[in-house]
């Protein structure tokens, strides 16, 4: 089962990735900051770069994709990224995204402070 992973490289996202692939399933992680792929060393998870506000992205990132886990959420607001820009309308892009896809499962894990 292919399983798309947004937020893979926090701290949630590692330990879900890492889960994932202890019991076989193949990982396809959305990775925001190229280099932070570089958590997975030993292990054979498959990259996109991109953003939950880019559907472009998004779209690419979900070929094939039976189950969804997203892990992507802020819990401080930063000059350049808000709670609207990624706890809400991040996760309506990633929504968006799966509609039309043959996902099976989408988990949604929010962050305190949305």
């Amino acid at each position: 089962m292919l399983v798309l992973v947004t937020g893979a490289t926090g701290f949630l996202g590692r330990r879900v990735v890492r889960e994932l692939q202890d019991r076989h399933h193949q990982v396809r992680c959305l990775v925001h900051t190229p280099g932070r792929e570089r958590l997975f060393p030993d292990r054979s998870v498959e990259i996109h770069y991109g953003s939950v506000s880019d559907p472009a992205a998004l779209a690419d990132a979900f070929y094939d994709v039976e189950v969804v886990v997203h892990l992507v959420g802020i819990i401080r607001q930063r000059k350049r990224l808000t709670y609207d820009q990624i706890n809400r309308q991040g996760v309506a892009n990633v929504v968006e995204a799966a509609k039309g896809t043959r996902l099976k499962h989408f988990i949604q894990v929010s962050a305190i402070g949305a």
